[in-house]
Order: structure tokens, then C-alpha cells, then sequence
């Protein structure tokens, strides 16, 4: 799969983290503590604004103004981070 079209929405990132968390408190194995920092670092983080009022919803590799505007696929897609709902998910 491409990465472009990956399900990488900031909510199913978030949920991983939160699930390798508990998994990591049952059994004490590295590999959930691994999934929790690359969750982190590669998706969660890249996807809130400095200022933490706005965040991407949709996976952040999708946004592609010149792309979006041609291509109908990513109609859902908003160019820029929104503003935060009163749920995100």
C-alpha cells in the first residue's frame, strides 16, 4: 500500500498508541513500546499544528492542493489542519 493511501487518520494513530500502551502494561515486551513511539512521532505529532488548536484528520500525506483540486478521489481531504471538534472521531 502506498503511503499516501495509508489509513492514518490522527484518531486511528491515537488508538493504536492507546492500545500498545495497555498491551505494554499486561506484557512487559518492547515491541508495544515500539509501536507507541512510532505512532507518536511518525503520525500523532506530524499531524497537530504547533499551536494544538488545529490538527489534519485525514492522513497528512494525502494533502496535495494541486492534486485535490484535479483529482476527485480526495474531495475529503482539506488542504490545511482544521479546527478541533467537539469529537475528533
Amino acid at each position: 500500500m502506498a503511503k499516501h493511501t495509508a489509513y492514518a487518520e490522527s484518531c486511528a494513530s491515537i488508538g493504536l498508541m492507546m492500545f500498545a500502551r495497555r498491551m505494554l502494561e499486561m506484557e512487559l515486551e518492547s515491541r508495544y513500546a515500539d509501536v507507541m513511539e512510532r505512532a507518536l512521532y511518525n503520525r500523532i505529532l506530524g499531524g497537530i499544528a504547533f499551536d494544538g488548536r488545529h490538527y489534519f484528520y485525514v492522513n497528512s500525506l494525502e494533502v496535495h492542493p494541486k492534486t485535490q483540486r484535479s483529482n476527485g478521489i480526495y474531495n475529503h481531504v482539506r488542504p490545511v489542519r482544521q479546527r478541533w471538534f467537539a469529537c475528533a472521531c
